[in-house]
């Protein structure tokens, strides 16, 4: 195939899936707000709910559908346990560096709360 023509597959393909999900964000959208007119309680097209922390419940048109997030769960906990062979470095110093760095902002944090509160203590 030429440049040309995978370009036009592309962009075709491309135009194709912006239209479907602009027509389902459409549906959920005209859901969401035509149902404050109903006299009956409302019930959305599409509704989450967690019921425990890795458990989900989704109502999607009448229907219920459970699923749990264990299994993934389990997963990133065995990926952990063999970090060094199954990550790669790189992605494992960003692990590291975004851990550091929420450990800092909690300890800045919490001192600058410390602070407030012998402020506030003093002043009393």
């Amino acid at each position: 195939m030429s440049t040309s023509k995978d370009f036009r597959l592309f962009f075709a393909s491309f135009l194709l899936t912006l239209m479907a999900a602009g027509w389902v964000a459409l549906f959920f959208w005209v859901d969401s707000t035509n149902s404050q007119y109903e006299n009956t309680a409302p019930t959305p097209a599409l509704a989450l709910s967690q019921t425990a922390q890795l458990d989900w419940t989704a109502q999607l048109l009448g229907q219920d559908y459970t699923f749990s997030l264990a299994p993934f769960n389990q997963l990133e906990q065995g990926r952990k346990s063999y970090a060094s062979l199954t990550t790669p470095q790189s992605v494992r110093l960003l692990e590291q560096a975004y851990s550091l760095m929420v450990f800092g902002w909690n300890q800045f944090y919490n001192s600058y709360r410390e602070e407030q509160f012998r402020q506030n203590v003093e002043a009393q």
